[in-house]
């Protein structure tokens, strides 16, 4: 890796995303196309995985907290 690039790549990680403005260690929000799929890793709202929600994924008391996915691989 050349050496500006690290340097380049330094400053960028501190930056919020783009998309959806976390910073680096946080969850991206849904819709946001920097998440990549923990199962694949592509880039998570167009990979093909399977996605499994518990139905009480979505009644969240804390909105500051995301609810729980369950990623499978197909039958």
């Amino acid at each position: 890796m050349p050496d500006d690039f690290k340097v380049k790549w330094a400053e960028i990680i501190t930056r919020p995303c783009h998309d959806c403005g976390v910073r680096r260690g946080e969850l991206h929000l849904e819709g946001c196309d920097m998440e990549t799929c923990p199962r694949c890793g592509h880039q998570y709202i167009c990979c093909d995985c399977e996605r499994e929600y518990e139905e009480d994924d979505f009644e969240v008391e804390d909105p500051t907290v995301q609810p729980s996915l369950n990623l499978s691989v197909g039958d």
